[in-house]
């Protein structure tokens, strides 16, 4: 669906985190209600053993990668594109990244270097 609203050329600001489309539980992190959070966040980084609830997979990014090209691509192609911001979220909210052991800071600027300068691979 993502797709065709790039292609659409509607995606006017994107928030962009590394993405597990697993969606794997954070046995780390609980809400109030005592409920595990949920891993949608993935790591942009290498990570050492013991830093993320698996262990660390680069393939897993590419899906996310990819979409990321193409909103990229998009933007480029068209002469009055809607993009107006993109922007790195690497959070630590239960949901996300929360109780982990890496840095969200570090994971952002990592995201922002690779969309800066590394998209095209």
């Amino acid at each position: 669906m993502a797709g065709c609203w790039i292609d659409a050329n509607v995606v006017r600001l994107g928030h962009w985190r590394g993405a597990d489309a697993t969606n794997r539980i954070d046995t780390w992190a609980r809400h109030p209600d005592g409920n595990y959070g949920r891993g949608v966040q993935y790591p942009f980084m290498h990570l050492k053993s013991g830093a993320y609830v698996a262990a660390w997979d680069a393939t897993k990014l590419e899906p996310w990668k990819q979409m990321l090209r193409a909103l990229l691509v998009c933007s480029a192609t068209y002469d009055e594109t809607t993009r107006g911001h993109i922007s790195c979220e690497y959070i630590p909210l239960p949901d996300y990244g929360a109780d982990h052991k890496y840095s969200v800071f570090d994971n952002n600027v990592a995201c922002a270097r690779w969309i800066r300068g590394d998209s095209k691979k």
